[in-house]
């Protein structure tokens, strides 16, 4: 079945509390005493990081919307 613009609303403000909860990563950011560590060598680089917590906030609002649409409350 096709999504309610209700439920299209409430998606989007799950998305928007993932993301709010992500942004924390640009306030607290790990500083020099994470460049110092000593890291293995398949340590993803630093570009990666917010790319795929990105992700992974958005799939996580996704899952959460789903289980709140299966539950009934949608």
């Amino acid at each position: 079945t096709m999504p309610t613009p209700e439920s299209l609303v409430a998606l989007a403000l799950f998305v928007l509390a993932n993301l709010a909860a992500a942004s924390s990563g640009a306030f607290f950011r790990p500083g020099e005493w994470y460049a110092a560590l000593a890291k293995p060598p398949w340590t993803p680089p630093n570009w990666a990081f917010p790319v795929v917590w990105s992700i992974l906030f958005v799939l996580n609002a996704v899952a959460g919307w789903l289980v709140w649409m299966t539950a009934g409350a949608g």
